[in-house]
């Protein structure tokens, strides 16, 4: 159940039970004795207790966020998580902590990190394989603070073809499709080397498979024709420092994505493109030492945000 729908039903019975504690006290004529301010102050203070309780029950008990992440082989998806999880812990803002969980993850991320500094691209990542990335995060102050798990999965691009009904993978569905049904956020990414190639063959067939997989997934948790696709979709343009400008990029990607992108926006309720640059501006093609990552966190924080209300 989403935390805000709870958090909701628990308020309104407290609210529907102090109307009833005094509706019934007027009717009996309690405000005419000299008890009545004892009990309206009784009344308050259960209240209060009542609705210090609720918070604190809720934020000991964070709420499960899965993200999934969909693109094709070589896009820059476990590049760009990896840098991500480690942005996040430095993000500076008085609203968000976030903390990698378990010693996979910051192994992962560590790892990770000092291969890409070395100047070398992480390896792809190998068929029906995933590695599942994980963390704790705190979105909000004070008593409106919401805890939340993180995962997001990170499976081979080669996946993508389970949404594809002319493709074998179709028939062999893994741990893949059913992970994505059942994530709350979902990032679709475009390789921004593709999109600068001009290569219009590359360019539609990854327009395509992401169509498809958003199609797919829109059938699949419709419960009736024409319902909107709740799943909160962010479209990440990776790769972002090949282009002059991040609006060059996204102009360029309005124009060559043009259906993947008015189906989004037709369909979805909450959708948003993103510029995202995981390692900064290349050297000879390949990661620099001194990293320098644009836009990473804002897809992510924009989903929190997006479960949260």
């Amino acid at each position: 159940m989403n935390r805000r729908i709870l958090e909701l039903a628990l308020m309104m019975v407290a609210v529907i039970t102090a109307i009833f504690t005094l509706t019934s006290s007027i009717e009996l004529s309690a405000f005419d004795y000299k008890y009545t301010s004892i009990i309206i102050s009784i009344v308050s203070v259960i209240m209060g207790v009542y609705a210090s309780f609720i918070f604190k029950f809720l934020n000991r008990n964070p709420t499960p966020f899965r993200a999934f992440i969909i693109g094709q082989p070589k896009t820059g998806k476990t590049v760009y998580l990896s840098v991500l999880f480690d942005e996040l812990q430095s993000y500076f803002s008085n609203k968000v902590d976030f903390q990698p969980s378990g010693s996979e993850t910051v192994e992962k991320v560590n790892n990770n990190l000092n291969f890409l500094r070395k100047g070398a691209w992480l390896p792809s990542t190998e068929v029906n394989t995933a590695f599942y990335f994980r963390a704790r995060a705190s979105i909000g102050t004070s008593f409106l603070k919401q805890h939340y798990t993180v995962e997001v999965g990170d499976y081979a691009g080669e996946h993508i073809d389970e949404f594809d009904s002319s493709s074998d993978m179709w028939l062999h569905k893994t741990d893949y499709f059913k992970y994505a049904l059942s994530s709350d956020a979902l990032m679709f990414c475009v390789d921004g080397d593709v999109l600068r190639s001009g290569d219009i063959e590359k360019i539609e067939d990854s327009q395509s498979m992401l169509i498809g997989a958003y199609q797919m997934l829109l059938t699949e948790t419709q419960s009736k024709a024409g319902e909107g696709f709740r799943t909160p979709v962010a479209l990440l343009l990776l790769k972002s420092d090949l282009f002059d400008s991040d609006l060059e990029g996204l102009e360029l990607l309005r124009d060559k994505y043009n259906r993947l992108i008015t189906l989004m926006e037709r369909k979805s309720k909450s959708f948003r493109i993103f510029s995202v640059s995981s390692v900064g501006e290349t050297v000879e093609g390949m990661p620099p030492e001194q990293m320098k990552p644009h836009n990473v966190c804002d897809p992510m924080l924009w989903l929190l945000a997006k479960n949260k209300s």
